[in-house]
């Protein structure tokens, strides 16, 4: 892994399983956005569509819960 996208891996303090960091609170694309290189390592997000949040290993794609892709 690049040394940037680790160093803001690290820097969140949160645990990295070597894809997704568990984050507890869900997080939202546009605060995600704030940190780029990790864009797509946030476990437990928002969808952009309809604001639930979801578990990204469970279902959906990018910002988009499992219910809003189809």
């Amino acid at each position: 892994m690049m040394t940037k996208v680790r160093d803001e891996i690290n820097a969140t303090g949160f645990v990295f399983d070597g894809e997704v960091l568990d984050n507890p609170a869900p997080i939202t694309s546009t605060k995600a956005q704030q940190t780029p290189l990790i864009l797509f390592r946030w476990k437990n997000r928002v969808c952009d569509i309809c604001t639930n949040a979801f578990d990204i290993s469970q279902q959906g794609i990018f910002y988009r819960c499992g219910g809003c892709i189809v």
